[in-house]
């Protein structure tokens, strides 16, 4: 079953049963790439990472398309994504 997740920053259909989310919309880019929930877990830690570290900017890519996530985006990403982990059966948030 899927489960519409409609971010800020990051849209797309999480397949529990597939264990997948598409993404859809990153930003105001429309795509089409799947990402394994281990990805974005891995997506997620290390966003927590780069905004520990306080860096300013970060480069995510869906696919070929590079797009540059400031400071700001970056901490509604960091959202987006728990929203995402959040509907997960197990519900497990990497480390906050």
């Amino acid at each position: 079953m899927e489960h519409a997740i409609l971010g800020s920053i990051i849209s797309g259909e999480l397949d529990r049963e597939a264990n997948e989310f598409t993404v859809t919309r990153l930003k105001t880019i429309s795509t089409h790439s799947v990402w394994s929930i281990q990805q974005v877990r891995e997506m997620y830690e290390l966003l927590l990472q780069v905004l520990e570290r306080g860096d300013e900017s970060l480069v995510v890519t869906t696919g070929t398309l590079p797009l540059l996530v400031n400071r700001s985006e970056m901490e509604v990403l960091r959202a987006d994504l728990e929203s995402v982990l959040a509907t997960l059966p197990q519900n497990t948030l990497p480390r906050t």
